[in-house]
């Protein structure tokens, strides 16, 4: 979100500048409270895996999420097994299982233990990662984008787990030029 959907959005509010937006950005792990949003009226638009766009919603599909699995720089040396099985993984929440999928994908998730600290913040992870308390993994983008500031390094040779999303919003019968523009910035 904060990597791609906010920058895109940005550009259409330079262009609309009457536009207010107003983003809620969550690590929650149950995307299905943000459909829920939808529903109520408190969001106008959310991103969510595909699976769980209602059929009353209008979508499009966006770039995958990419998530890389990451760890402090002096583990860049380890292999991956050790790794895995001898280090804790830290992720969002009891509810995050996505370096499980992670792990699970690149048949690692046997190695794995399954006593995990959690922590609710992207940055707070990737800082908990760098202290050497644990690995997780962590979007592409956002992994790359932080290891110019901090001691992390993408682990596992680069491999990456693709998670699909998709943009959602209740049908309109008719979309104002700006909210085409949103829909269309937003890949």
């Amino acid at each position: 979100m904060r990597t791609r959907i906010v920058p895109a959005c940005m550009e259409v509010m330079k262009q609309y500048r009457e536009l207010l937006l107003r983003f809620k950005i969550t690590d929650e792990t149950d995307q299905g409270n943000w459909i829920d949003d939808l529903k109520t009226g408190v969001a106008q638009i959310a991103v969510v895996h595909p699976d769980l766009v209602p059929r009353e919603l209008d979508s499009k599909m966006l770039k995958p999420n990419r998530y890389a699995l990451v760890g402090p720089k002096p583990w860049k040396s380890r292999t991956i097994q050790d790794v895995v099985s001898s280090e804790r993984i830290i992720d969002f929440g009891p509810n995050d299982h996505m370096t499980f999928n992670y792990l699970r994908k690149f048949k690692l998730s046997d190695l794995a233990r399954t006593e995990r600290y959690f922590v609710n913040n992207n940055e707070s992870l990737a800082e908990m990662i760098e202290a050497g308390v644990g690995y997780g993994v962590l979007t592409l983008e956002f992994a790359e984008r932080f290891s110019e500031r901090c001691e992390i390094v993408v682990l596992n040779q680069g491999k990456v787990l693709d998670q699909p999303m998709a943009m959602a919003w209740y049908p309109r019968p008719s979309s104002p030029d700006y909210w085409s523009a949103l829909v269309k910035a937003v890949k």
